[in-house]
C-alpha cells in the first residue's frame, strides 16, 4: 500500500470514527451513510474522467470530510467547520499545500446553491446530490425533511413546494451524471408535481 492509499483508508477509519464518538440522531441524512454514498460516486466519476492520482486523492478525502460539520453545528455554514475539521487532522500529515488548496477548494464548493469551477469541484457536487437523480430520491427527501424538523423546527407544510423549487433550479455539473440522472430526475420533479396537485386538491374539498 503506497502513502496515498494509507492516508486514504486513515481518513476514513477517522471520519468513522468521527460519526461513531459524536452520535447525533438527528443526522437522518446527513449520515456516515450518506458520506459513503457520496464517496463512492466519487471513484464511479473519477474513474470515468480518470483523474490524476493527486485530483482523485484530493476529491475523495473531501468527500470523506464534506459534511463532518453537521456534526458539531448548524446546517448554516457547516461546510467551513468540515474545511477546519479537514485541516486540522491533515495539516500533521505534510500533504503538499497544492493539495489542501484542492481539498478545501471541493469541500467548500458543496455549500448551496453550488458553483464548482473545477472538474474535481463538479464531481463532488454531482456525487452529494447524485440521489436527485435517483428512485430513492422520494426516501431521501423525507429524510431530509424530517432532518431539517428536528434540527430547525421548520414549519414544513410548504416542503413539497419547497422540493420542486429546489429540483428545478437544480443542475449537474458534469456530462456523466447530466447523462445518467437527468431523465430520472425529471421523472422525481413529476411526482412532487403530482403530490402537490392531490394536496391542493384534497385542500379544495
Amino acid at each position: 500500500m503506497d502513502l496515498v492509499d494509507q492516508i486514504t483508508k486513515q481518513v476514513e477509519s477517522y471520519v468513522i470514527s468521527l460519526y461513531e464518538k459524536n452520535q447525533f440522531p438527528a443526522l437522518l441524512f446527513h449520515s456516515l451513510s450518506h458520506t459513503q454514498q457520496v464517496v463512492q460516486h466519487v471513484e464511479e466519476l473519477s474513474s470515468y474522467y480518470r483523474l490524476s492520482p493527486k485530483d482523485h486523492f484530493s476529491v475523495v478525502v473531501a468527500a470523506w470530510f464534506h459534511d463532518t460539520g453537521h456534526l458539531f453545528s448548524v446546517v448554516e455554514g457547516h461546510e467551513d467547520i468540515s474545511w477546519k475539521i479537514a485541516e486540522e487532522y491533515l495539516l500533521p500529515l505534510d500533504i503538499e499545500k497544492i493539495i489542501l488548496r484542492k481539498i478545501r477548494a471541493c469541500i467548500l464548493a458543496t455549500k448551496m446553491p453550488t458553483h464548482p469551477r473545477e472538474l474535481i469541484e463538479k464531481i463532488i457536487c454531482d456525487s452529494d446530490t447524485y440521489h436527485l437523480g435517483t428512485d430513492a430520491f422520494i426516501i431521501t427527501d423525507d429524510l431530509i425533511k424530517r432532518e431539517m424538523q428536528l434540527r430547525e423546527d421548520i414549519d414544513s407544510s410548504d416542503w413539497d413546494s419547497r422540493t420542486l423549487t429546489f429540483l428545478k433550479s437544480h443542475q449537474f455539473h458534469t456530462d456523466y451524471c447530466r447523462q445518467k440522472l437527468t431523465d430520472q430526475k425529471d421523472e422525481n420533479i413529476r411526482t412532487i408535481e403530482r403530490r402537490i396537485e392531490k394536496t391542493q386538491a384534497r385542500n379544495a374539498k
